[in-house]
């Protein structure tokens, strides 16, 4: 199984639209066998000041503690909702198996940040 996990986080303002397009997306990433969503909050704060949260991804258990809705939470303006998503590369365990049935090692994994990875798209 692999190591590398990655997290994307994401700001909403008070104009979002939740219409289960996220659902859909993580779940094509999942069936395409590529990644897999290992955890996942959302938090809003509603135009009231309460926080909604909904952590983990259901039927599956959370990671998430209370902390960590505090966290996320504490820079929210009322009507702005965030999210974290943690994904595991999947995808790694087949190369790994290869490099290894071949007599390599994999000696280093990571993922470059989006401005140092544009050097390689040209």
């Amino acid at each position: 199984m692999s190591n590398v996990v990655s997290f994307i986080a994401a700001a909403f303002g008070p104009d979002a639209r939740f219409e289960g397009r996220i659902v859909e997306e993580v779940q094509r990433m999942e069936q395409s066998g590529m990644l897999k969503a290992l955890d996942v909050l959302f938090v809003r704060r509603s135009s009231t000041g309460e926080i909604e949260t909904q952590p983990g991804i259901p039927g599956r258990p959370t990671l998430v503690s209370s902390a960590d809705v505090d966290e996320a939470a504490s820079g929210l303006e009322p009507g702005h909702a965030a999210l974290m998503l943690f994904v595991e590369h999947t995808w790694l365990d087949g190369l790994e198996q290869a490099i290894s049935e071949a007599g390599g090692t994999v000696v280093q994994e990571g993922l470059l940040p989006p401005e140092q990875a544009q050097a390689f798209r040209g």
